[in-house]
């Protein structure tokens, strides 16, 4: 499954730039699109776009990408995370 490679991938690497839109935004949204790429150290310019309203598995069932936004040792790069972290909450 390409969300399980694109984990491996993004674990292999020490940054990752992520962004998230919802449905609706706020504690009562819901998750609908993450994309995620590897840092600017990488020649690897893949864009992984995941619509998580057609997969309809929570972000800590879609492959393991959970485990990435928590890993500590994966720098991420986020712009205004407000809104995300509200829907991830």
């Amino acid at each position: 499954m390409v969300i399980n490679n694109a984990v491996k991938l993004l674990r292999k690497h020490s940054e990752t730039a992520v962004d998230m839109e919802e449905v609706v935004h706020g504690r009562d949204g819901s998750l609908s699109l993450i994309q995620m790429t590897l840092g600017s150290g990488s020649n690897n310019t893949t864009v992984y776009l995941l619509d998580i309203t057609v997969l309809r598995r929570t972000t800590s069932e879609v492959g393991g990408l959970h485990s990435i936004l928590e890993e500590e040792s994966v720098q991420k790069v986020l712009f205004d995370v407000r809104g995300d972290a509200d829907s991830l909450a």
